[in-house]
């Protein structure tokens, strides 16, 4: 039976999708692995079958490697969007900071005019004693 290179056919097998991608790669190498022979191959249904499944095991490793850099693109958009809300946060944390500052200094400001005030009622009443 001679060789003709042909591209997988069917659906992908069942026990290769059931695979994570470090059993994916070790079936690659052992389905290599079976391809390798000195001299002369014979090619039976079985080498063919193993040819086919290193093609499906390439593909899943594909769509692996597609998978990663979607959610590699993902992980980035929502760590912008999360450092964009942050930054905003921060500003308005810093705003509100600013503001309560401000009410403080006014409050010491009522406060020194209130004990001024006092005082000066206070130096009265002891002027109306005298």
């Amino acid at each position: 039976m001679a060789y003709v290179s042909t591209d997988p056919t069917g659906v992908l097998p069942a026990h290769l999708v059931a695979m994570d991608i470090n059993q994916l790669i070790n079936a690659l190498k052992n389905g290599a692995d079976a391809l390798l022979v000195n001299g002369r191959m014979t090619v039976t249904p079985n080498l063919i079958n193993i040819n086919h499944e290193i093609k499906h095991i390439i593909e899943l490793i594909i769509a692996h490697g597609i998978q990663v850099e979607e959610r590699a693109g993902q992980t980035r958009e929502e760590l912008d969007t999360s450092t964009g809300l942050l930054k905003f946060l921060q500003e308005v944390t810093n705003a509100r900071e600013r503001e309560i500052h401000g009410i403080r200094q006014r409050f010491i400001a009522c406060q020194n005019e209130r004990n001024g005030i006092q005082n000066k009622r206070n130096r009265l009443a002891n002027e109306n004693r005298d």
